[in-house]
């Protein structure tokens, strides 16, 4: 990341894959979420929602994983795991994010 930010957070679940070499050359990031999700909104919206609301979050995740194992933005994916209490209403879904919703610079 450019300059110097102090960052706190926690990634859930973090999968490394690693070359015959034993080099990390891709990476996983998986987080989830437990919000309820307002009932009103059409279930593709939800989801839609769900993932612009954590956009910056996950973008941030992925530039440092990226950074801290020297992987090219491309090698360095990024899911959410969303599994709102409400699940009778909208089930669990895993959402993938595509390099162009997470748009970093390597």
């Amino acid at each position: 990341m450019p300059g110097n930010k102090w960052v706190s957070g926690s990634i859930d679940r973090l999968m490394l894959t690693t070359d015959n070499s034993g080099n990390v050359c891709a990476a996983h990031i998986v987080d989830y979420k437990t919000n309820k999700l307002a009932p009103t909104q059409h279930e593709t919206d939800v989801y839609r929602a769900l993932m612009q609301h954590y956009t910056a979050q996950m973008t941030a995740y992925k530039q440092l994983i990226a950074s801290a194992f020297g992987l090219p933005a491309s090698a360095v994916t990024v899911s959410l795991v969303s599994c709102p209490k409400d699940y009778t209403t909208h089930p669990a879904r895993v959402l993938t994010y595509t390099d162009k919703m997470l748009p970093i610079q390597s």
